[in-house]
Order: structure tokens, then C-alpha cells, then sequence
């Protein structure tokens, strides 16, 4: 299968974030593919082809991963953390994009070694900004 490179994952599990991102990706004409999961642990099946990830032809590896806070019971921390440590993973981009304002959160993301964390926003121009500084996190 043939999928449009840069790929995104994007582990989000409110539609109306996924529809925002969606449309800042299209106001970026943006040429790549994003893949959305809706929970912690199904980013790590997507990342290790497990269950209904199993076709690694059509559920590539990520060129960036971009993550909600709070998904579905989980933290994306716990996410980051697993990327991290994970030799053929831990040099992918990730970024957090959250409702979550709380100092603390954002520390922890940077103590984990994520790239970015940016505020969730409902208003398309400032998400299509957020979405562009997330651009230039993916490989040229």
C-alpha cells in the first residue's frame, strides 16, 4: 500500500479534537497521512503491530506522534514514557496536545522527553498554528 509520507499518529479520544485537527491539517495542506487512536494502550498496539494493527504495510511507523493529556483512563505520559524507551522508537517526535493547563503536566512531558506541548484550542486559526509548529518536527 502505497501511504503519503509524513505519517502522523494521533491518540485522541474526543472526535470534535480529531475533526479540529483535521481541518488545521487541511488549512496546512498537509500531503502526509494521519492514523488516529482513541487510547494509551492502542498507540502501543498501533507502535508494535499488534491486534487490529497487525498490516505493517498500511499502519507505517509514525514520523511524528501527537497525543492528548488525559485519553480514555490514561495519562500520554504513560505513552511517551513507553516511546522513549523503546530503541526503535524513541527517535520519533512527540508532542502533546492538551486541555490539560496544569503546570505540572507540562513539566512532566518535558522531564519524559517530549518535543512540544501544545494548548488544545477550538479555534482553527490558533490549532492550524499549533499544527505548524508541529510541522517542523517532521524529517525534511
Amino acid at each position: 500500500m502505497d501511504v503519503a509520507r509524513p505519517l502522523i499518529l494521533l491518540i485522541e479520544n474526543d472526535d470534535a479534537d480529531v475533526f479540529l485537527f483535521r481541518r488545521a491539517l487541511a488549512k496546512l495542506n498537509f500531503g502526509g497521512t494521519l492514523r488516529v487512536v482513541a487510547t494509551v494502550p492502542g498507540g502501543r498496539r498501533y507502535l508494535t503491530h499488534q491486534g487490529d494493527f497487525a498490516d505493517r504495510e498500511y499502519y507505517l511507523c509514525p514520523d511524528l506522534i501527537v497525543s492528548d493529556m488525559n485519553v480514555g483512563g490514561h495519562f500520554g505520559t504513560e505513552l511517551l514514557e513507553w516511546v522513549r524507551s523503546q530503541p526503535g522508537l524513541s527517535h520519533i517526535p512527540f508532542v502533546f496536545l492538551s486541555g490539560s493547563y496544569l503546570p505540572p503536566d507540562k513539566i512532566k512531558a518535558q522531564e519524559l522527553g517530549a518535543n512540544a506541548f501544545y494548548d488544545k484550542s477550538g479555534d482553527i486559526q490558533k490549532a492550524a498554528m499549533h499544527a505548524a509548529g508541529m510541522m517542523e518536527l517532521l524529517p525534511k
